[in-house]
């Protein structure tokens, strides 16, 4: 459990701070670590829902919405749009990176470890 939080805090942290180098945006430490915390506890939880594919796709997608709400406050939706744009292409970016890590040295995994 100690490996999902840690994994998932520092993770989040990683893409907030490209999101920061990418788009020129000060982001602050209070709002950081709201986001990290919130993506923890997302991360926690999901392996407890039992639901249908498609409802965990729902699930996933308001979790990110939250957390790129809890960025920073947005004066026009463009601006969380491309804020949320970022995100996802930062997540989905490192997400197969690790997994590419995880195949190129040769770990076993299951589909239920895939989740730390």
């Amino acid at each position: 459990m100690e490996y999902v939080i840690i994994d998932n805090a520092v993770m989040n942290y990683i893409i907030l701070r490209l999101i920061d180098l990418t788009l020129g945006v000060k982001i602050k430490k209070i709002n950081k670590s709201c986001v990290c915390f919130g993506g923890v506890v997302f991360a926690i939880f999901l392996p407890f829902l039992y639901f249908n594919k498609l409802i965990l796709l729902f699930y996933r997608i308001l979790a990110s919405i939250i957390l790129v709400m809890c960025i920073r406050k947005y004066n026009r939706f463009k601006d969380f749009a491309k804020m949320y744009l970022i995100f996802l292409i930062y997540t989905f970016m490192l997400g197969g990176v690790c997994f590419g890590l995880i195949n190129i040295l040769g770990f076993n995994y299951t589909a239920t470890n895939l989740i730390m």
